[in-house]
């Protein structure tokens, strides 16, 4: 199954963003290890050479390419051990707008909350996290032909 990795890139500190993409490794060898097949575009397109994450319009480039793989996924797996960014947040909402299996996983509890295109329930846990779409930046529409569900 083709799967899009979400976890935490960016943290206060150069220490924190490193522990991250640590964090974001993990993340990519636990799904490989339940035989996924992940894509992680955080920790793709941020490496050396490729795009500069500092960079507000490379940084754009980066999500709009994340989203288009986005499109192409059977699921959007959340790891959430170190919470939600809202970069991870904005991606709950594209991955809803999608209508994508959706599932959040923590690898040190072994335990996941997962579901197959129920907005219901994907909404009662934006609102949990006390998210709310209307402060998310702008991101790309997807494109007409690749759009799923509703």
């Amino acid at each position: 199954m083709r799967v899009i990795i979400e976890s935490p890139y960016r943290g206060e500190t150069t220490e924190d963003t490193i522990s991250n993409i640590r964090y974001g490794r993990a993340c990519l060898r636990h799904s490989l290890a339940l035989g996924e097949y992940p894509f992680a575009a955080h920790l793709f397109y941020t490496q050396p050479g490729v795009l500069d994450d500092s960079s507000l319009e490379e940084r754009a480039q980066g999500v709009a390419a994340g989203y288009a793989w986005m499109e192409t996924a059977e699921k959007v797996v959340f790891y959430v051990d170190r919470g939600m960014s809202l970069e991870m947040k904005d991606a709950l909402d594209v991955a809803i707008h999608y209508g994508l299996e959706i599932e959040f996983r923590r690898i040190e509890a072994q335990d996941c909350l997962a579901w197959r295109g129920d907005l219901h329930q994907a909404r009662a846990v934006q609102e949990m996290m006390n998210y709310t779409p209307e402060t998310s930046p702008p991101r790309p529409e997807p494109s007409e032909p690749c759009k799923k569900g509703g």
